[in-house]
């Protein structure tokens, strides 16, 4: 069972998670709604399938969420979200990535363009 991937995001009321999607909303001019994984997905794709643009670590100031390594968010609810995240690729395991910046977390556990296009012909 995922802790936050498959939640609605005005359903979430934990501040860092929200300072999170603040974060991602404002770097990308998108709204936030939907479900989680839905947001992200939509961050990675604002000008719609195929074109991707991952994050890069130039969209963010040092110091704000989208930069802190995923270990050092070990006891937040951000790394619960990390674990779905990592869970849903399938590809990953969380350990491997704590050293990590956040944002290359979410660029390299989201679908890439042939696994969404995929799903969006079924």
């Amino acid at each position: 069972m995922y802790h936050y991937a498959h939640k609605k995001i005005n359903e979430i009321d934990d501040p860092d998670l929200n300072a999170f999607f603040d974060e991602i909303a404002l770097s990308r001019s998108i709204s936030k709604d939907g479900l989680v994984v839905q947001f992200l997905i939509q961050a990675l794709h604002p000008f719609g399938l195929p074109k991707i643009r991952k994050f890069s670590k130039l969209e963010f100031i040092p110091g704000s969420i989208l930069r802190r390594k995923v270990g050092s968010l070990a006891k937040t609810e951000i790394y619960k979200l990390c674990m779905d995240l990592v869970v849903i690729s399938k590809k990953h395991h969380i350990e491997n990535l704590n050293g990590n910046e956040l944002y290359s977390l979410i660029n390299k556990t989201l679908p890439d363009n042939k696994k969404l296009q995929k799903s969006k012909k079924k």
